[in-house]
């Protein structure tokens, strides 16, 4: 078992005994349709190096498309869904307990209620939070081109650079289904620059000598409005798409080397 994810086990299993087991939202007294579930999720980092280092994250691959997505947490309204305050969070405690650890950066915590849909009208939701990497990559806002059938065609760059943007998508079928389309963006620099050829050999199974390294300079992580990255520095996608088959009333976690996500979804009408 890869050792961020035992780390996580003890940690979660900790941050249970803090979770009000007994508590009552208001959102849980109220009479709703069988079929309406509250889902909450606390998305969260792993502070270790080795988690980025450990793998070859590829490159170019397509980006979130929000196009069919609901942004609840950005003003946008649909039949049955509803954005939750944070005064209703139940996750609390647990989101604290990861935090507190250091082991871990909690990112975001987002609460809301949806009907439970089938595949074919589940509605993504919207997700973007964590800093803002915009004006630190002035670059990366910039449309590019590219020809199509002979002519150039721009492509539009997005003006905001959120560390974590995507979708993630809940799935009433026979069980729940949790779907994450999911971009963790990670500022890196270049290792070095190339060696001339023929004056090192690379070891077996080494990174190649231009593999990015994360950034560990803490200010362009935690202050990017007033920090400036490297020079040469740049953001490396990590791609989060996953698919959970999972249930409700219990706490549940995706886990993958630089992003976890701890929720719960709960039928409303139920207690906890």
């Amino acid at each position: 078992m890869p050792a961020f994810r035992q780390l996580l086990i003890i940690t979660l299993a900790c941050a249970s005994v803090w979770l009000p087991l007994s508590q009552t939202s208001a959102e849980t007294t109220q009479t709703k349709p069988q079929n309406s579930y509250r889902v909450e999720m606390v998305f969260f980092t792993f502070n270790s190096p080795d988690n980025f280092e450990q793998e070859n994250w590829q490159q170019g691959l397509p980006s979130p498309d929000p196009a069919h997505a609901l942004n609840l947490f950005g003003g946008q309204s649909a039949p049955g869904f509803r954005a939750l305050p944070a005064t209703a969070y139940q996750l609390d405690a647990a989101a604290q307990r990861l935090q507190a650890s250091g082991r871990y950066t909690v990112i975001g915590h987002i609460a809301w209620v949806q009907p439970g849909l089938s595949i074919g009208h589940a509605v993504p939701i919207e997700i973007n939070m964590g800093a803002n990497y915009a004006p630190l990559y002035p670059s990366l806002t910039q449309p590019r081109f590219t020809m199509r059938n002979g002519q150039t065609v721009e492509i539009p760059a997005q003006q905001q650079l959120y560390q974590l943007t995507g979708t993630v998508k809940i799935v009433l079928s026979r069980y729940l289904h949790l779907y994450t389309d999911l971009v963790l963006r990670v500022p890196t620099e270049p290792a070095s620059l190339p060696a001339p050829a023929g004056t090192q050999t690379m070891p077996p199974g080494a990174l190649p000598i231009d593999a990015p390294q994360l950034v560990e300079d803490v200010p362009v992580i935690q202050d990017p409005q007033h920090a400036r990255p490297a020079a040469g520095g740049t953001l490396t996608d990590v791609h989060i798409v996953e698919h959970r088959r999972t249930r409700s009333r219990v706490l549940n976690y995706v886990d993958q080397p630089m992003l976890g996500i701890l929720f719960e979804i709960w039928p409303i009408g139920n207690s906890r």
